[in-house]
């Protein structure tokens, strides 16, 4: 799709299975190192900028339901000239452990699901309240 759309996509998911390659190993939640999330990060971080610079369209593509982290991303993006478009999927927690099951290695831990999951009806209503501002829009696609 990012293809398509003539995008640079931005995901921590993508950043450490990039890390992961790095060191000669394949990518899982299993095996992830936590201790590397500041490394992540730094490279999200760089990631954001060069795109930023080159004034690209870019599909960040990270499942994060706090609000702050969404915020401060936004306004950078508006500080840099962009619109905003957030693209919400609105898909059961229980389809998602079920889709995540057919994963093998990639698979999210159960930890992961349980954590997020009461964030769900706060971030919808949320994105709902953010796509209010100018040069925000929200898309939700059911599933």
């Amino acid at each position: 799709e990012a293809a398509r759309l003539s995008a640079t996509i931005i995901e921590r998911d993508l950043i450490r299975a990039e890390m992961t390659r790095e060191a000669g190993e394949e990518f899982s939640w299993a095996s992830w190192d936590f201790s590397r999330e500041a490394e992540v990060t730094r490279r999200w971080q760089a990631a954001k900028a060069a795109a930023l610079a080159a004034r690209v369209s870019v599909i960040f593509a990270d499942t994060n339901l706090h609000v702050g982290y969404r915020r401060e991303l936004v306004a950078d993006l508006q500080r840099a000239g962009y619109s905003v478009r957030y693209v919400f999927f609105d898909v059961a927690p229980e389809v998602c452990r079920a889709r995540n099951a057919t994963r093998g290695p990639k698979a999210v831990a159960e930890v992961a699901y349980d954590k997020l999951a009461p964030g769900f009806e706060a971030a919808r209503a949320s994105l709902a309240q953010e796509a209010k501002e100018p040069g925000v829009a929200l898309e939700v696609i059911r599933g």
